[in-house]
């Protein structure tokens, strides 16, 4: 039997209740941000700006998004993975 790739890991993830223009608190960037847009992934999430910036956008981080970034670097590192990194 092969694993399927595709299939959802760790999870349910819940996605932030955020729209367009919402302004909120980024973990990542350490500072309020604004939602510029979402994203057409498997899972949509939200992509922000820092607030007072007019550079690009990236993914909101939230506590879930850190919680899913954290578990998988650790099933990566616990089954001797390398970083690509690194």
């Amino acid at each position: 039997m092969t694993a399927n790739p595709t299939r959802l890991r760790f999870g349910p993830y819940t996605t932030p209740a955020l729209k367009k223009d919402d302004r909120t608190f980024c973990l990542y960037r350490d500072t309020d941000v604004v939602v510029t847009i979402w994203t057409a992934a498997r899972i949509r999430w939200p992509r922000c700006r820092a607030f007072h910036s007019r550079g690009g956008s990236g993914l909101f981080v939230t506590d879930e998004l850190k919680r899913a970034i954290e578990t998988f670097r650790d099933s990566r590192r616990l089954a001797g993975a390398k970083s690509p990194h690194s």
